[in-house]
């Protein structure tokens, strides 16, 4: 399986490894059982590590065309491209603008990091520091700690 998933409190936190179009279908069905499990609003956070290549286009159309499912079962949708420098600006450039295009903005973003996407989001059920510290714990660990997302203010 190329991701490694974990609902960790309403935050349901999804880390690729090369996404695959016959995982996609599995996916869904995971997110629907987070749903069942969190009684209030679910946060989808995904997470393609840095370096990690683009998928081939029938899966990049598959999870284009998910998006509208997985808003049915969460709240917001937090996409983390995680890496630093030009490449990675660029791809979480291309993302937000493919999220502007499709009228989703208020509900799906890209960010650079598992921490900046917590901050942001108004719909967890505990901090940002308390579900980052929860979610390390899965063997899927989000993100490395750095030195930008240990502060807490």
């Amino acid at each position: 399986m190329p991701y490694s998933s974990s609902l960790v409190k309403n935050v349901f936190i999804l880390r690729w490894q090369g996404a695959q179009l016959a995982d996609t279908a599995t996916l869904l069905e995971r997110v629907k059982q987070a749903r069942s499990h969190c009684p209030g609003p679910l946060v989808y956070l995904g997470i393609v590590p840095a370096g990690d290549n683009s998928p081939d286009v029938p899966t990049r159309r598959a999870l284009g065309h998910q998006l509208q499912e997985l808003l049915e079962f969460c709240a917001c949708v937090h996409l983390v491209l995680e890496g630093e420098g030009f490449r990675a600006a660029t791809q979480r450039a291309v993302a937000t603008g493919m999220f502007l295009m499709t009228g989703r903005r208020d509900r799906v973003t890209a960010h650079a990091s598992v921490a900046d996407a917590l901050n942001c989001c108004q719909n967890l059920s505990a901090s940002p520091l308390e579900i980052l510290a929860a979610a390390r714990t899965f063997r899927g660990e989000p993100e490395r700690p750095a030195p930008r997302a240990a502060r807490a203010d």
